[in-house]
């Protein structure tokens, strides 16, 4: 018999809805009765809303996920003095570790919004509020469990799929259920969703927010899993699951038949929904007018609001620069977790380099091969680079890529040897919280997922897939172009850009990186594919890119953060690889949960 501890997931699944704070309104519920909860709409809603509040787990999009699930997609570049801990190992093998308390925190955060969403699908039957009211309110919670396993899986694979709420500990000790059943699962749920939740109207007129998900999410959302079914059916062997591919209990067949549901679910959504691109980029970002939490691209966000928001929202703490003039009133405030993940030097040049960037002459480190500035709009918006001003001084910071930051020397210091993510700094920002919200999913990536799936049924260079997948892409590109006055000459494709179908589908996993840089996705984004997707189009540049002159490391015994990737040789095989594209599972789980053994760890990293 195994143990179990008070911190297991169990006691954290049973307490967890009951628990839950009411978030997004004036006045937040303290504590509700089970009465109250389910035979009234404002206990419905706030039973909702203590869903939502968990996503905000310090464990998930807001805190630690992202920036270290960021840091383990080798795009995203962690900081800290931290040589030998259990997080920059992880970070540096691209994976969670069994025993990475990341890991488990995670994973106990994720079931705790399952068990809210179930509680709520159990209950709402019983309840005496009016029928729309409990059949949209149960949708939802069907959408929030969805997406809650939809992450679950792409983490882990195989899962326990938890349906009901445990009432004992004995219920709990569930099996890892096939990935194939919980995505079975997903698709059922969201057939749920976007057949009954509120339409964008009656969401905004009952709850009075935006980025609040309607049933048009659900669709989005959709088009997103087909996407990730797709990806493993058209590279099985390059995956690393125990069981093959087979999504028959989905009624899908084979990999074009998902790319085509994939295509025409996210068209739907770009021609039916309700969604449309902000007018300019930084928009998104700027959080600086009530319209920026307005913008009709949100299809979903974590909202972070002043009387409401979780204590652990770590995006703005743990991205920007120290003191970043810009932020409140006490941006001079100490803030030692300042700059804990930012975008890899590899990420930032190339970036630079497809969109037409400008390479530094006359550096007094002498480097030629350096790009410091990029005409896509998409790049000022998304980084701090070059220098920035510190709050309460008159000077400018100088930073990478300017002279004598990229050059591997002992005191460049752990500011100044890289780029910062722009996109969470807010006016409000005091050094300890930030107010920007997180964008779960918005417009533009379903025109990057309708891009990719129309590139992944084209049959040559020209047909009507190849064209639609260019026109998808060029309507993000022209947006970007027209964010600034007067317009920019890049991003742009021209119709001879490639030559070949893998080119195509390459050039779009990289404009995912560019348009949502920072966002959440590039973990998951890399490993849809496969192996042999993340080896081409991560392991073999990025290995190539840290020999370059000026990423060399010539100092012995360097240890300040910069150099995390440095000298170090990512997997070329796909035999190597597949250990990298799930996490491991969390070994609290396997030694707490009678339903799990050793026998059925994933393919990992032995430290």
């Amino acid at each position: 018999m195994k143990n179990i501890t008070i911190y297991g997931i169990v006691l954290l699944m049973v307490m967890s809805f009951f628990s839950c704070e009411k978030y997004l309104t004036e006045n937040p519920a303290t504590s509700l009765s089970e009465a109250s909860i389910y035979n009234t709409k404002s206990g419905l809603e706030a039973s909702i809303v203590g869903c939502y509040t968990g996503m905000q787990n310090g464990s998930l999009w807001t805190g630690d996920m992202a920036e270290f699930l960021g840091c383990s997609s080798g795009f995203i570049h962690y900081k800290g003095q931290r040589l030998g801990t259990l997080d920059y190992d992880a970070a540096r093998d691209l994976v969670y570790y069994t025993d990475l308390p990341r890991n488990y925190g995670a994973y106990l955060a994720i079931y705790v919004v399952v068990n809210r969403a179930n509680n709520i699908i159990e209950n709402i039957d019983a309840s005496t509020v009016d029928a729309q009211f409990k059949k949209e309110i149960k949708a939802e919670a069907h959408f929030i469990r969805a997406v809650m396993y939809f992450l679950a899986v792409r983490f882990w694979g195989d899962v326990p799929l938890v349906l009901t709420s445990p009432k004992t500990l004995e219920e709990a000790h569930l099996p890892r259920t096939s990935y194939l059943e919980v995505y079975k699962l997903i698709l059922a749920d969201l057939k749920i969703a976007e057949v009954d939740m509120r339409d964008e109207a009656r969401q905004t007129e009952l709850t009075g927010t935006t980025g609040r998900p309607n049933k048009w999410a659900a669709t989005a959302f959709k088009a997103k899993v087909y996407v990730q079914i797709a990806s493993i059916l058209g590279y099985p062997n390059d995956q690393p699951f125990k069981n093959a591919p087979n999504f028959s209990n989905c009624s899908i067949t084979d990999a074009k038949q998902a790319w085509t549901l994939a295509l025409s679910t996210a068209e739907s959504v770009i021609s039916n929904g309700p969604y449309q691109l902000a007018g300019k980029y930084s928009n998104l970002f700027r959080w600086t007018d009530p319209a920026d939490y307005l913008l009709k691209e949100r299809i979903f966000a974590l909202q972070c609001t002043t009387n409401g928001a979780s204590t652990g929202w770590y995006t703005a703490l743990r991205s920007l620069p120290n003191n970043y003039e810009g932020g409140g009133a006490v941006v001079t405030a100490a803030n030692s977790n300042w700059g804990r993940w930012r975008p890899s030097r590899f990420l930032f040049q190339t970036f630079a380099k497809t969109y037409g960037g400008v390479l530094g002459t006359g550096r007094s480190d002498k480097l030629t091969n350096v790009y410091i500035s990029c005409p896509d709009p998409r790049f000022d918006a998304s980084y701090i680079h070059t220098n920035y001003k510190r709050a309460g001084t008159t000077a400018l910071r100088v930073i990478y890529p300017s002279n004598n930051s990229v050059m591997f020397t002992s005191d460049n210091g752990n500011e100044n040897a890289q780029a910062y993510f722009k996109k969470y700094l807010d006016p409000k920002f005091n050094a300890t919280r930030g107010y920007a919200d997180f964008y779960m999913l918005r417009y533009a990536d379903i025109y990057l997922l309708a891009a990719e799936a129309a590139a992944e049924l084209s049959t040559g260079v020209g047909d009507a897939n190849w064209l639609k997948a260019f026109a998808h892409i060029e309507t993000l590109h022209a947006r970007a172009r027209n964010s600034v006055t007067p317009a920019a000459t890049q991003p742009k494709w021209l119709a001879n850009r490639f030559s070949t179908q893998q080119g195509l589908i390459d050039a779009i996993f990289y404009e995912r990186l560019f348009e949502l840089s920072g966002e959440g996705h590039e973990w998951f984004d890399e490993r849809r594919k496969g192996a042999d997707f993340f080896i081409r189009n991560f392991s073999v540049p990025m290995n190539t890119f840290n020999q370059q002159l000026g990423e060399r490391n010539t100092v012995t015994n360097l240890d300040v953060w910069q150099f995390l990737y440095q000298q170090h040789v990512y997997p070329t095989t796909v035999t190597e690889m597949k250990k990298h594209l799930l996490h491991a599972f969390p070994i609290d789980e396997i030694r707490n949960n009678n339903g799990i053994g050793e026998s059925d760890q994933n393919l990992y990293i032995v430290k």
